[in-house]
């Protein structure tokens, strides 16, 4: 019989976003290993969806809003940028909604999901947000909900070492 692996499910809502105005990715999820090394988590799916797009939401017809979330290991990831040379980032997510000016109309038209196959979880979770409408937009707040599935897994005093550093915000610039 196969060893039993641990699965750990993370879920919540998101500080509500609003348009333009990226906010600080908000931790969702802090592990310690009580001085042992040898674990670390894998994600292995995510999901995020909208929640509640306020009463007052102002979309025009003419706009077709979309949301980025970025989901990283470390804090000061900016989720304004989807890029792929952010150490720190691990997943992506991107949405477009329906144009219109009720919730009705805002369910996603397009969704991408993209998640690196090549990380370890050491410490922390952090996912960045960012909503993007058209500047005539007066929109209100909007609230997503998260489901992340993490994997525990047994790694050595080197892959912890190597994956707690791959995963930290480094600027190798200066």
């Amino acid at each position: 019989m196969p060893p039993r692996t641990r699965i750990l499910s993370l879920r919540g809502v998101l500080d509500p976003v609003s348009a333009e105005i990226p906010l600080p990715p908000q931790k969702i999820f802090d592990f310690e290993s009580a001085g042992s090394p040898d674990r670390a988590w894998k994600v292995l799916r995510f999901e995020i969806w909208p929640s509640d797009f306020g009463d007052g939401q102002g979309w025009t017809y003419q706009t077709f809003p979309s949301h980025k979330f970025t989901i990283y290991t470390d804090s000061g990831g900016n989720p304004a940028v989807l890029n792929a040379d952010e150490n720190r980032a691990i997943g992506w997510a991107f949405t477009t909604s329906q144009c219109g000016k009720d919730q009705s109309c805002l369910s996603p038209v397009h969704e991408r999901w993209i998640l690196d196959p090549d990380h370890l979880v050491t410490g922390r979770v952090f996912i960045g947000q960012e909503a993007c409408t058209a500047i005539h937009d007066t929109t209100s707040y909007s609230t997503w909900s998260y489901l992340i599935e993490l994997e525990a897994r047994k790694v050595s005093s080197a892959e912890s070492i190597l994956q707690t550093l791959k995963g930290r915000g480094q600027d190798v610039a200066n």
